[in-house]
């Protein structure tokens, strides 16, 4: 499966935790977890500074994953350069999924043992399983929910598109997706669509939950077509209007 690099909002919903892992590579340091990367607004995928990464990771309340610096040159404490450690031994500053040490002194390598962490009982490894089965459901479901979801988005932008008295409410739901820090959506609005239109909202927040793209990119132009859309209903733009108000 081909790797893809995804933006923070959509890295985090599609990423597990227990494939989570940052890297060095060639040009710095990037998480990756399955085949997903974390993407930059720029596009690029590399941190110049680890901590950097991690502050980014940490925004979003990921705190624990593991680190794999091989692509690091070794080098001992003191600026020089040790004497790698032959076949089949680590030194003591070996940490979890680093091959390169940084001491000279050998010890033989043993089979490593699952991690566990201090004061975790049955029950919460339990609660862990649960929630690894339900997100591998989600993940078995995606397909439907993600073509489902496509042709909902269809259909409910040629409503927000057209001239009823429902269209001003699919709009307003649109652009609140598209961002919704600038057009709030009131959620009591989808009491006010038919049926078949309350469906295609629920089917596009389903795939936009877990979003393998937002919501506009669907759409050749789509940033500038959502933006004319809020313009033609004039939705109030929250951040950009004086005071918020």
């Amino acid at each position: 499966m081909a790797t893809r690099n995804l933006e923070l909002k959509s890295f985090v919903h599609s990423a597990e935790p227990a494939s989570l892992r940052i890297f060095n590579g060639d040009a710095g340091w990037y998480a990756q977890s399955g085949n997903v990367r974390l993407s930059r607004p720029d596009g690029s995928i590399y941190f110049a500074d680890l901590t950097h990464l991690l502050a980014v990771l940490a925004s979003v309340g990921i705190r624990a994953c593991a680190i794999e610096w091989d692509g690091l040159d070794p080098m001992s404490d003191d600026g020089s350069q040790p004497r790698l450690a032959e076949p089949g031994v680590l030194g003591k500053a070996d940490w979890i999924g680093a091959t390169q040490v940084a001491t000279n002194e050998l010890i033989p390598t043993e089979p490593k043992k699952p991690l566990r962490r201090e004061g975790r009982t049955p029950e919460i490894d339990a609660a862990f399983a649960q929630m690894h089965a339900e997100r591998a459901a989600r993940a078995a479901a995606r397909p439907i929910v993600e073509a489902e979801g496509r042709a909902a988005l269809g259909r409910l932008w040629k409503v927000a598109n057209g001239h009823s008295g429902q269209c001003r409410h699919v709009a307003s739901f649109l652009v609140g997706l598209y961002h919704g820090g600038r057009f709030r959506f009131d959620l009591t609005d989808l009491r006010c669509v038919d049926g078949p239109i309350f469906d295609d909202c629920i089917a596009v927040l389903m795939m936009d939950a877990q979003p393998k793209q937002e919501v506009h990119t669907y759409f050749e132009n789509g940033g500038q077509k959502f933006e004319e859309l809020a313009q033609r209903w004039g939705i109030k733009d929250y951040l950009n209007s004086p005071f918020g108000v």
